[in-house]
């Protein structure tokens, strides 16, 4: 054989392979779009069947959301005040550690509270605020825990947290509240810190008031020195200059005031070691709703019907290929 001749062998067994393998694609489609055609039009032959296997799943459904408690949900926005939000954060959850282990003692020392409202605490847990394009604003919240420190387009906010509560009455959050506020109230090193804080602003406070009097003193020394200027000097070129001193003085006290006024702000404003920014709201969201329940339990048993219906009508054959494998 030439090899011109091998050439053509060899093109027409790559035709043969590319025409086999086309036609297997074809018929594995063929095979898929079949199977869905035949068990879609047995479902809806069998559509009754079908709607009281549903209706049998959402009796199932409601039996059970009877029998298990409600728990609701609520979230806080707090901001922590001289210190950062995952030290806060990380003694929060300090807490939620304790209602996965059910360590109802541990719940009643820390929050100060009844057994009983312990008992009704399904978890405290902080999440972060995540700042994506690094504006100093949270973009989301981490809820999944997925934040990676060593990602460098996402950063923590650390002046926000958010403290969401899961309790089995709704009307415990206020409790939780106030139990966080003594939890961490008896905390010595939030305190001190707290308190190094507010010395640090009434320092602040107090040192921009004396820059202010200061200012205020030497822009009068200017005024009386540039009277006795005036003396020697041509009237426009005197109004020319004082006027441009008065703009230097203006915008230092600007300064300064607006300074001032901050510190005040932030001592008056945040006085506890915590602040909350929003509080638990009154629209709780009930973690485990019937709906849920209807919608779980009406798919399994509408599956697990179609299943014992597709077997019940072609059981002698599946009993037969099955006796012939064994």
């Amino acid at each position: 054989m030439t090899e011109k001749q091998r050439n053509q062998q060899n093109e027409i067994d790559l035709l043969d392979l590319f025409s086999s393998l086309w036609k297997g694609i074809l018929r594995f489609f063929k095979i898929i779009i079949d199977t869905f055609l035949f068990l879609f039009v047995f479902g809806i032959r069998r559509i009754h069947w079908m709607v009281l296997s549903v209706i049998i799943g959402f009796g199932i459904g409601y039996l059970r959301y009877s029998q298990t408690p409600r728990y609701y949900s609520s979230e806080m926005i707090v901001q922590p005040n001289g210190f950062n939000s995952i030290e806060m954060g990380q003694y929060i959850n300090d807490i939620h550690k304790m209602c996965e282990q059910n360590n109802i003692a541990g719940i009643v020392e820390a929050l100060q509270i009844s057994e009983h409202s312990a008992e009704l605490i399904q978890g405290i847990e902080a999440f972060f605020f995540i700042d994506v394009n690094r504006d100093g604003l949270g973009d989301h919240v981490d809820y999944e825990g997925k934040y990676n420190p060593a990602d460098t387009t996402e950063t923590i906010i650390k002046s926000r947290l958010l403290i969401r509560a899961q309790v089995l009455n709704n009307t415990s959050f206020t409790e939780v509240k106030e139990g966080l506020i003594r939890y961490i109230d008896n905390n010595p090193y939030l305190i001190k810190v707290n308190d190094l804080r507010k010395r640090e602003l009434e320092a602040r406070i107090q040192q921009s008031e004396k820059e202010i009097s200061k200012l205020d003193s030497l822009q009068d020394f200017e005024y009386y020195k540039s009277l006795e200027d005036s003396k020697l000097n041509r009237q426009g070129q005197i109004v020319f200059m004082n006027e441009k001193i008065t703009q230097l003085y203006y915008r230092d006290k600007e300064s300064l005031l607006s300074k001032r006024l901050g510190y005040q702000k932030a001592l008056e404003l945040a006085t506890e070691p915590i602040t909350i920014i929003k509080d638990f709201t009154s629209l709780q969201v009930e973690e485990n709703p019937m709906t849920d329940y209807l919608i779980k339990f009406g798919f399994i048993t509408c599956i697990l019907g179609y299943i014992l219906l597709l077997y019940l009508a072609h059981r002698i054959i599946i009993i037969n290929y099955l006796s012939s494998k064994g």
